[in-house]
């Protein structure tokens, strides 16, 4: 079951980064680099607001708000698929502290995912009101912590892959 829904999980989230990465495309048009995740780390106002500016004079502020939202899902399925995997491996190990490491990995992918969705809360906050710069802050620390727990753990969870396949941990 747990591998079941592992597949979906993969297919989910690889289905609404496809659909994140078109709305992103669209919002770099031109000569900018002015992405969704520049603008998650944009922890200035002159940044954001120049990013704000760049989307609104090109029509793109509708799909930034679409993005903001869409990722919600994104979150579900990412953070679903990362935990099944680090869980399904974890079912191999033999050792207690090998399964309890598993499970700090897992934990680390759910903060991730709850601190994307304040994030994007954040963002969406900033975007009403472009005057907020403590929203830009709140979604720079979030993201920034964000990514880097998904990068330990996506480390991780390739170590332990590699090591069952190739060494035999």
């Amino acid at each position: 079951m747990k591998t079941r829904l592992l597949y979906l999980s993969l297919a989910g989230m690889l289905l609404s980064f496809a659909v994140l990465r078109s709305v992103d495309v669209e919002l770099q048009k031109g000569n900018s680099d002015y992405g969704i995740v520049s603008f998650e780390l944009s922890h200035n106002s002159d940044t954001a607001d120049g990013i704000v500016d760049y989307w609104t004079q090109n029509n793109s502020l509708g799909q930034a708000f679409f993005s903001l939202g869409f990722d919600y899902l994104f979150i579900l399925f990412y953070v679903a698929f990362l935990a099944l995997w680090a869980s399904l491996m974890a079912a191999k190990f033999y050792s207690d502290i090998w399964r309890i490491v598993a499970d700090t990995v897992i934990i680390l992918f759910i903060a991730a995912g709850l601190l994307d969705a304040i994030e994007n809360y954040s963002l969406l906050r900033f975007l009403n009101d472009v005057s907020g710069n403590n929203w830009l802050t709140i979604a720079f620390y979030c993201a920034s912590i964000k990514f880097g727990l998904i990068g330990l753990g996506v480390l991780y969870n390739l170590g332990v892959f590699i090591g069952q396949k190739i060494i035999r941990v």
